[in-house]
């Protein structure tokens, strides 16, 4: 980003997630090999929770300190979980609820709405994962139809930051 430029606080407002094409978990693709995926849009997602990974907590309590010391572990990017609402023709939906049925590591791309101005792309990460849970909640009579997904990540995320695009 050019100098004096600065970015500011987002909503998640116009972020996308969109699931692609199987993956092998022993080779996990790279930045490119994602970038030239195909990717399905999932429509009208309301909430795509929490993304990224979390470090185990090892400890070790030592007699003579007295005193529990915390090191980190393995990695784990635990499940996200996306709430959309139920559209049995929107073609993203059926790709997860087919994914979920399958149980085929696949590559997923959230794209973020934080360019920092019309010059910029937004950020993108990129992950893979499986789709755990493909349910749909009915609820009450004042209750939107949702789908939820659970996608176990099974991968660290790649992270592409904005950059600048000529108008």
């Amino acid at each position: 980003m050019p100098a004096g430029l600065k970015t500011s606080a987002t909503t998640a407002r116009g972020s996308k997630l969109y699931i692609g094409e199987v993956v092998d978990i022993q080779d996990l693709p790279n930045q490119s090999e994602y970038e030239a995926m195909t990717w399905v849009l999932v429509g009208t997602v309301e909430d795509a929770g929490d993304q990224g990974d979390a470090r185990a907590d090892i400890t070790f309590e030592s007699l003579d300190t007295d005193r529990t010391e915390h090191l980190t572990g393995p990695a784990d990017a635990g499940s996200q979980r996306v709430v959309s609402a139920y559209l049995p023709d929107d073609v993203g939906q059926i790709a997860m609820v087919a994914a979920q049925a399958d149980s085929f590591n696949r590559g997923f791309k959230m794209e973020l709405n934080n360019k920092p101005s019309v010059d910029y792309t937004n950020t993108i990460r990129y992950y893979s994962g499986r789709v755990m849970d493909a349910r749909v909640g009915i609820g009450n009579a004042r209750n939107v139809l949702r789908n939820n997904f659970q996608i176990g990540i099974n991968s660290a995320t790649i992270e592409v930051a904005p950059i600048y695009s000529t108008p």
